[in-house]
C-alpha cells in the first residue's frame, strides 16, 4: 500500500506518494512538476534536481522555458515550441507559450486521497482542463493516468508531451524497441555537421560519419556544452523507451499505448542547459514540437467541444544484479 504525505521540497509544499519500491514528489504550484522519482531499493533518483538545472524561483506565464526550469518533469500542452495556434486569421490566432502554458501556471487538487495524487489545470490559451493521476502499483511500478476536457463550444487541435528530465551519466544507453533503425533529428544544426539540418534522418542507433561510428544512443558528457533531438518517423510508432546508466547498473522502462500516443521524440541534454547528463523521453499525439508545423502535418490530436481524451504511461525501474 501506497503512502500518501505532505512534505517540503526546496521550501516549497509537496505531495509524495511512497510504497516498497518507489518514492514520488509532486509540486502543485509549480507546474504540477513531479520533481522526484526515487527507486528505494537501488538508492537511485532518476529526475534531475535543482542542482543540476537552475535554482527553484517563480516563474511567469509566458516566460521563455530553458533558463527558467529546475528540471523534474513537466506536462508540455497544448505545443512545445512557441508559435501561434494554428488556423484562421493570425492576428486573432492564441499565442502558444515556450514548452506549451502549463509548467508556469500552478495546479489544484482535483481528488488526492490515498494511493494517488490528483493534479488538475485549466487551460489559458484554449479553454481546457487536465488532470493527471499519479498512482504506485507495487512492481508494476508508477502509473500517471491523463483526461484532457475540451471546455469551449468548438475543436481543437493540440498536442501533449511528457517532458522528464532523467539524469544520466556519460555511456548511459538509450534503449528502443528491436527493429527501430532510423530516427529523424529535429534540433537544427549546421549543414554538413554531425546531425545536420531539421528533418535529416539517420540510422539508429550507429550512424556513420567520416569514416567513424557514432553511437547515437550513448549519453556524452556534459563538457560538449551540446543538445540534440531525434524524432522516431512518424511511420513508426512505439510503445515504449528506456535508459540504463552502466556504473550503478540501473535502468528505467517509459511505456505507453502506441494507438494512443503515436509519436515520440528523445531529447538529450549533454550540457546544453543542465550540468547534468539528461534524457528526455516524450510521447506524444503530434509530429513533432511545434502545433502548427504538427497541424501541417496532419499529425495533430483533435479535442470536440465537451469531449475527453484519455491517455496513460507507466514507468518502471530496476537495477541488474
Amino acid at each position: 500500500m501506497a503512502t500518501l504525505q505532505k512534505v517540503k521540497w526546496h521550501g516549497r509544499e509537496a505531495w509524495q506518494l511512497e510504497d516498497e519500491g518507489l518514492r514520488v514528489a509532486a509540486l502543485p504550484e509549480a507546474g504540477g512538476r513531479i520533481v522526484s522519482l526515487f527507486d528505494r531499493a537501488a538508492g537511485a533518483e532518476w529526475l534531475v534536481g535543482p542542482e543540476g538545472s537552475h535554482p527553484l524561483a517563480p516563474v511567469a506565464y509566458g516566460m521563455p522555458f530553458d533558463a527558467n526550469h529546475s528540471g523534474g518533469w513537466d506536462e508540455m500542452l497544448p505545443t512545445v515550441v512557441a508559435c501561434r495556434y494554428p488556423g484562421g486569421e493570425a492576428s486573432k490566432s492564441p499565442s502558444l507559450p515556450d514548452h506549451g502554458e502549463l509548467w508556469a501556471v500552478p495546479w489544484v487538487d482535483a481528488g488526492t486521497a490515498d494511493g494517488r495524487i490528483a493534479l488538475a489545470v485549466v487551460g489559458r490559451a484554449l479553454p481546457y482542463r487536465l488532470t493527471r493521476t499519479i498512482t504506485l502499483r507495487g512492481p508494476e511500478g508508477l502509473a500517471l493516468d491523463y483526461a484532457l476536457e475540451n471546455l469551449g463550444s468548438a475543436r481543437f487541435c493540440y498536442l501533449w508531451a511528457a517532458h522528464p528530465q532523467f539524469a544520466c551519466e556519460p555511456g548511459a544507453q538509450v534503449e528502443l524497441p528491436d527493429g527501430v533503425g532510423e530516427v529523424v533529428n529535429v534540433f537544427p544544426d549546421d549543414p554538413g555537421t554531425l546531425w545536420g539540418q531539421a528533418g535529416t534522418r539517420h540510422a539508429w542507433p550507429e550512424l556513420a560519419y567520416r569514416g567513424e561510428v557514432v553511437r547515437q544512443d550513448r549519453v556524452r558528457p556534459v563538457e560538449l556544452r551540446a543538445g540534440r533531438k531525434f524524432w522516431l518517423p512518424p511511420e513508426r510508432a512505439i510503445g515504449w523507451a528506456g535508459i540504463r546508466r552502466p556504473s550503478s547498473r540501473t535502468w528505467l522502462r517509459l511505456e505507453w499505448d502506441a494507438a494512443e500516443l503515436p509519436y515520440c521524440g528523445v531529447w538529450f541534454d549533454e550540457g546544453c542547459i543542465n550540468s547534468v547528463p539528461t534524457v528526455a523521453i516524450e510521447p506524444s499525439q503530434g509530429y513533432y514540437d511545434d502545433l502548427a508545423l504538427a497541424s501541417g502535418n496532419r499529425r495533430v490530436a483533435w479535442l470536440e467541444p465537451g469531449a475527453v481524451a484519455s491517455w496513460a504511461l507507466r514507468v518502471r525501474v530496476g537495477q541488474d544484479r
